[in-house]
């Protein structure tokens, strides 16, 4: 699986309004999405549990079975006559300019049906210092999975290796994102608090921004689909 994680880091004095964004932003952005590209799944991560402000406000991600689905999403958001509503409309519900990471996925454990919560750690993507370094030590990765094994009953586990960011041929804005899935909102607060002092083994560099964050599922059937221009010969 491959997806694009869309990241809206927390800055002083910028609000997000989850409500106009998930009843009308997700609904409008998905939906142009679908007309040009193979979009299977869309998630959001809201953060929970946290006693003060979050170092992440929303995660969006958006997946593709292929590779060659980044590759059409990118042609879709980078095209000037396409999608220019919905970024337009970003403004109504944020200030702040959203950053854009591709990855394939690697599950580590499998995800369970109830895992309607996660751990996600974000590690920022350094200039020159990322280029050849490996997202992620594996070994580092298994431990931290075992530890959290050991505080909650662990859901599933992932890592995102990101390699690509909004326009094709750049780098992501972020370098990796680690993820513990688990069934409650408590667990996930439990494991953030939990493990976060175990992520540097993970990469060397920056520490990642840690959220617990209830997943909300987006019904792809639940969109503003065909409204806006399409692409020569997309798919309707």
């Amino acid at each position: 699986m491959y997806r694009c994680s869309i990241v809206y880091d927390t800055r002083p004095g910028d609000t997000f309004d989850w409500d106009y964004y998930l009843s009308h932003h997700i609904p409008l952005a998905v939906g142009r999405s679908l007309d040009h590209a193979p979009v299977t799944a869309c998630e959001l991560d809201r953060p929970a549990g946290h006693a003060g402000p979050p170092p992440l406000l929303c995660i969006c991600t958006v997946a593709f079975d292929g590779a060659d689905g980044p590759e059409t999403f990118q042609t879709f958001l980078t095209n000037p006559a396409l999608g220019a509503d919905v970024r337009a409309d970003e403004r109504n519900y944020t200030g702040i300019v959203p950053s854009f990471s591709i990855a394939q996925v690697e599950p580590v454990r499998p995800r369970t049906a109830t895992s309607g919560f996660r751990v996600r750690a974000v590690f920022p993507y350094e200039n020159g210092a990322s280029v050849g370094r490996p997202p992620f030590d594996r070994d580092a990765a298994e431990k931290v999975i075992d530890r959290a094994a050991a505080l909650v009953a662990l859901q599933g586990a992932e890592i995102d290796r990101c390699y690509a960011g909004l326009v094709p041929g750049s780098h992501p804005a972020k370098a990796g994102i680690f993820s513990l899935y688990a069934a409650a909102a408590d667990e996930a607060d439990l494991l953030r608090r939990g493990i976060e002092g175990d992520l540097a083994a993970l990469r060397p560099g920056p520490m990642p921004d840690i959220i617990a964050a209830r997943v909300i599922d987006f019904d792809l059937a639940a969109t503003w689909r065909g409204r806006g221009p399409k692409a020569a010969g997309a798919a309707v």
